[in-house]
């Protein structure tokens, strides 16, 4: 971002955490600023300052590098409580993304990678709560396509899940439909005794739009937890 002095003094600026830069071309995506940047000009001077800043219009087209903004606005409110949130903490840029692109274009919220670390649980909840929606302990992962940023086709079902047994283990998992037909059966390991975290992405690409039961279970008997999921989209 190129900015000018063109006071007769030195000045102190900063760029927002939440604003939002208007694309001049109408075939892609604004800008949404999600860390704070503080510059300091002398009198007359130019300068380049880094701004981070993430797309908010998953509908049109990536900005270029040499593409125009103006100025633009502070965002609403509500993602406000989002870019301070993440002008305060560091979180992978894809999750990042698919965060802004809830807000701003209605994405499910299980675009938002359900990794099991503090920091990320922070930005998911964060959403759920601006949303005033319970949180899923999944997310799905999405179909590539070169021409489309965001397809919406979910390819895969993802999650870290933490579950607890009291004694060394072979864990196993099961998905199960409504109607109790096993889709997916699958041996993981052998886990130690304590707390444990069992990751998944499963291949869901061919399933029914419908509700689903996933079961951890010990040593081939013993359920450990059983969590819903549904394939039916929500926001």
């Amino acid at each position: 971002m190129v900015v000018r002095n063109q006071s007769l003094d030195s000045i102190h600026g900063l760029v927002e955490a939440g604003r939002k830069f208007n694309s001049l071309n109408d075939g892609e995506q604004d800008i949404l600023v999600v860390k704070n940047k503080k510059f300091c000009l002398g009198k007359g001077q130019t300068d380049t300052i880094k701004v981070t800043g993430f797309c908010c219009e998953s509908s049109k087209s990536s900005p270029k590098k040499n593409s125009l903004f103006g100025i633009g606005i502070l965002a609403p409110t509500t993602w406000l409580i989002l870019t301070n949130l993440i002008n305060e903490f560091n979180f992978p840029p894809a999750a990042i993304q698919n965060a802004i692109w809830v807000l701003s274009n209605n994405h499910d919220i299980r675009s938002i990678p359900a990794f099991n670390t503090p920091e990320t649980d922070k930005l998911r909840h964060t959403v759920a709560d601006i949303l005033d929606i319970e949180l899923p302990w999944y997310s799905f992962t999405y179909a590539h396509d070169s021409n489309d940023l965001f397809t919406g086709r979910k390819t895969h079902l993802f999650a870290e899940v933490p579950f607890s047994i009291p004694f060394q283990a072979l864990i196993s998992m099961q998905i199960a439909d409504k109607n109790g037909n096993i889709l997916n059966d699958a041996y993981v390991g052998s886990f130690k005794a304590g707390d444990n975290t069992l990751r998944i992405s499963i291949p869901i690409e061919h399933w029914a739009i419908d509700e689903y039961d996933l079961f951890i279970i010990e040593d081939l008997h013993t359920t450990n937890k059983k969590l819903h999921l549904t394939l039916a989209d929500i926001q």
